[in-house]
Formats: C-alpha cells, sequence, structure tokens
C-alpha cells in the first residue's frame, strides 16, 4: 500500500485571518476578564460597606479594628457611611445627569410596580402569560435603547 502524503500549505491570506482571529478572541477575553475583576471589586467593596454599617456602633467597634487608631476608625466609618451612587451603568458626566437619571429610574420602577401588580392580578393564565412576554421585550428593548 502506497501512503500518499497531502502538505497543507496554507497562504498568506490564511495566515492573516488566523492571526486576527486569535487577536479578536484575546481581546475579547481581556475584556470580559477586566470586566469581571472591576465587578468583583465592586461587589466586594459593597460588602465591606454593608459590613461596616452594620457592626460599627458608637459603642462597639469589631475586633478587627481594634488595633486602629481612634482616627483611622472614625474614617473607616466615614467611608462605610457615605452614600453609594448608582451609575446605572451609564458614565454620567454630572449631577444634573445623575439627578435626571435617579428620577427617571425612581419612576420607573414604580409605575413597573403597579403594571407588574396589575398584571399579577389577571386571572386568565394566557393573557398573563402574554402581557408578561410584552412586558420583557419593552424592558429588552430600554436596556438597548441606554
Amino acid at each position: 500500500m502506497n501512503k500518499i502524503k497531502t502538505k497543507n500549505i496554507l497562504g498568506l491570506f490564511e495566515d492573516v485571518l488566523i492571526v486576527i482571529l486569535l487577536l479578536a478572541n484575546g481581546a475579547i477575553c481581556l475584556y470580559f476578564f477586566i470586566y469581571f475583576v472591576t465587578l468583583t471589586f465592586k461587589s466586594i467593596k459593597t460588602h465591606i460597606r454593608e459590613f461596616i454599617v452594620e457592626k460599627f456602633t458608637d459603642t462597639s467597634t469589631p475586633c478587627i479594628f481594634r488595633c486602629c487608631s481612634a482616627e483611622k476608625i472614625q474614617k473607616i466609618r466615614d467611608w462605610g457611611d457615605l452614600e453609594m451612587v448608582d451609575d446605572y451603568g451609564i458614565h454620567l458626566k454630572n449631577q444634573v445627569e445623575k439627578e435626571i437619571f435617579t428620577n427617571y429610574y425612581k419612576e420607573k420602577q414604580n409605575k413597573l410596580g403597579i403594571l407588574n401588580s396589575k398584571i399579577d392580578s389577571i386571572k386568565k393564565r394566557r393573557v398573563s402569560v402574554k402581557l408578561d412576554s410584552l412586558r420583557s421585550q419593552i424592558q429588552v428593548m430600554e436596556k438597548q435603547r441606554c
């Protein structure tokens, strides 16, 4: 039996496509890695703030902070008491934009609560399911618009 040897030689075009594909995949992986690291830090920061607000009182200090000076403990308390600003995933530039979006989302949540209660109170299951689907589509459109 003769073995037939075939040589698969890639041309320049295929080499360039492979390099572009590898670079694109690497860039996407790097983006998601940075995104998840950022998300992790935000989550940890939120949990630490909740811990500080819950455990720190005027009369008691958690044992892990007892070795700190009174000044440092006060700074930690002040940091924990700072109001966390929700930017809704949008880079807001100034205080006016922040107020506009805060009012918009509060009003939206208010109206959405009313809509949800009305949809949930509908006895006919088929209509309720269709309205749930419509509500979901509206929310997806809003997220895409933002």
